[in-house]
């Protein structure tokens, strides 16, 4: 279930509906049916998505652990998931996220969004361009860092300012 919803994007709903006939094992593809984009032609709501390699394996881990006759790829209710959540982040050590399904399927955009064409991006994740760059889109600090030639910001040195190098301008340059 995570890992659908994070390294495919896919919506909570749409991970726990996913069945095993939706995954292309050749071509490394899921076919997403969505309900929330469907249109009265059937065809709105449907969308196709690449499996990357770490989805791939854990895909056919799941595939091989999958009783027989199991039509879901989530063999979970999907009532309760944002507690059981809770309780896997908990054990895990992580830091609480107000909204964690679609964190992570937030995340999956700004990740495919550095590499992939965002046209592409957004038909994977089925909605609009303009939808993504309002709601989805975040600049990370990794890319800060690596446009800026930096890393993360070292401690401070000999009373100089906070990550700044000791050469550095204290205050911003006049105009």
């Amino acid at each position: 279930m995570i890992a659908l919803c994070r390294l495919a994007g896919l919506r909570r709903g749409e991970a726990a509906a996913l069945p095993w006939s939706a995954v292309d094992w050749e071509k490394r593809r899921l076919t997403v049916y969505a309900e929330k984009t469907a249109t009265t032609d059937g065809e709105g709501g449907k969308r196709v998505i690449p499996i990357e390699p770490r989805l791939h394996d854990l895909l056919l881990g799941a595939f091989s652990d999958a009783k027989a006759g199991q039509q879901r790829v989530c063999n979970i209710s999907d009532n309760n998931l944002l507690r059981d959540f809770a309780v896997i982040r908990h054990r895990a050590g992580l830091e609480a996220w107000s909204e964690p399904f679609q964190v992570m399927r937030r995340n999956r955009e700004t990740d495919w969004a550095q590499v992939h064409p965002q046209h592409a991006v957004s038909e994977w994740l089925g909605h609009d361009i303009t939808v993504s760059a309002r709601f989805y889109l975040k600049v990370p600090e990794a890319l800060y860092e690596k446009v800026a030639g930096t890393t993360a910001p070292a401690a401070p040195q000999n009373g100089s300012a906070a990550g700044a190098p000791q050469n550095a301008p204290q205050t911003a340059p006049s105009a």
